[in-house]
């Protein structure tokens, strides 16, 4: 099972550049998404990986 944007559905590569908001939700920096949820942290998928082990564990 693979992560997913938000917004266009596609499936985020490691290298991707993301936004994570505060209810941990992942977008494309490159997709809009105009709902004004607050930002966590703007990162490549990977790095997001690597400081939130619990939010992104592998099964």
């Amino acid at each position: 099972m693979s992560i997913r944007c938000a917004v266009c559905k596609e499936e985020i590569k490691d290298n991707d550049l993301v936004k994570m908001d505060a209810n941990d939700t992942l977008t494309h920096v490159r997709c809009i998404h105009l709902e004004g949820k607050i930002l966590k942290e703007i990162n490549t998928y990977h790095n997001l990986k690597v400081k939130y082990p619990l939010i992104f564990k592998q099964n």
